[in-house]
């Protein structure tokens, strides 16, 4: 019901310097959209919140909005989660209607949405030659598996364990988008961590070692996969380092909080690690694979080679494609693929999964560069 929600849009100071003389700034199209719901149903549901600054993150403006909110916005604090999603996010309809329902178990204070990659499939087609467009929708198959394979499993494991038997055992994490936060348990924490290039992962961390569930929900959101080769291979740099920086995380840990031993920390540090180094090294593996064979002159040990990724790569592409129709109406979003596109995607599973383990190379020099001369990475924009 309208009467139960608001909606806080965060605008920043960054914003108004980036904005072309021709076009409309975030905060006009945000003050045209807020007039327009607020007068048709005569409640200020949309509100809007400046974050003043031209520095800082979204974890800045999430903390800034955060403050906003205990202070100023009248809510009872266990009935009342504090959700978060992107601009360009595009999640279920069915959304609040399922976390209604989900809450009404009040153990429960923090629940995920996970996300598919495939809002512009089609859109990304236009004005690029056929192998751009195939690495990217195949890029875009390769994160929508990671989130089939890895990141929904994750939340079970950890979840359940937490949920039934209170036992932290598995880490999780969150994403900054589709996450929803009860109240109270934000109020506490006080904020999302800082001093990170990514603040997910970080947050996932600290509510991992902190004992809480970190809930999915059955119903998923659609977003957008890079539309440029270069936006691909710089998202991936942006994201590895999310797992890299678990030392980090377990420093803030220790310095904010004294509720884990030492022993806990380092076991959930190194479930985070583990994944950094898988990914750092899985391309490289994958092409030796292949290129061995050839170099040594054992031209039979290709078809060993290729019938490890066909398990590895092909088997898992095909079945996500096959259920293509499937993932995206259940983020609200009815779309079919063809078959040729699906062979196609396939193909180009190959080339993607070589070209992942690239970005993260980029990512651990912009990390040493860090430590020895201060020169802090920078966060790129790669969505649009």
């Amino acid at each position: 019901p309208k009467e139960r929600v608001t909606i806080l849009i965060v605008t920043t100071e960054k914003e108004i310097l980036e904005k072309q003389l021709d076009t409309m700034s975030t905060i006009d199209v945000v003050n045209d959209l807020k007039n327009t719901i607020n007068n048709t149903y005569s409640r200020k549901i949309v509100q809007s919140l400046h974050y003043p600054h031209s520095s800082g993150k979204m974890v800045n403006q999430l903390n800034f909005a955060f403050k906003h909110v205990f202070d100023n916005i009248k809510h009872q604090k266990n009935k009342t989660f504090i959700s978060i999603y992107n601009a360009d996010s595009r999640p279920s309809l069915d959304t609040l209607q399922v976390i209604a329902n989900e809450s009404e178990n009040e153990q429960k204070k923090v629940f995920q949405q996970s996300t598919i990659f495939y809002d512009n499939f089609h859109e990304v087609s236009l004005n690029k030659n056929f192998f751009e467009k195939s690495y990217l929708q195949a890029n875009g198959t390769l994160h929508t598996r990671w989130t089939l394979v890895h990141e929904i499993p994750r939340f079970f494991r950890q979840s359940y364990l937490l949920n039934k038997y209170r036992k932290k055992i598995f880490l999780s994490h969150c994403v900054g988008h589709g996450l929803f936060i009860r109240s109270n348990l934000l109020h506490k924490i006080e904020e999302m961590p800082t001093g990170t290039v990514t603040e997910d992962l970080f947050f996932g961390y600290i509510l991992s070692v902190l004992g809480e569930s970190i809930n999915p929900i059955p119903v998923l959101e659609m977003a957008e996969m890079p539309n440029s080769f270069n936006s691909a291979l710089m998202q991936k740099y942006v994201w590895f380092f999310g797992p890299l920086d678990h030392f980090n995380y377990e420093k803030y840990f220790l310095k904010k909080y004294s509720c884990a031993s030492r022993l806990m920390l380092r076991w959930f540090t190194l479930q985070g690690i583990i994944p950094a180094f898988i990914w750092l090294i899985q391309g490289w593996v994958l092409l030796y694979l292949f290129v061995y064979p050839i170099v040594s002159g054992q031209y039979s040990l290709l078809w060993i080679s290729l019938l490890a990724f066909v398990f590895y790569g092909h088997l898992s592409y095909w079945i996500i494609l096959k259920n293509y129709s499937k993932l995206t109406e259940n983020a609200s979003k009815s779309d079919k693929i063809s078959s040729y596109d699906i062979l196609r995607i396939l193909i180009f599973s190959l080339p993607a999964v070589f070209l992942h383990s690239i970005p993260p190379i980029y990512t651990v020099y912009s990390k040493i560069r860090f430590l020895l001369i201060g020169t802090e990475p920078n966060k790129p924009k790669t969505e649009r």
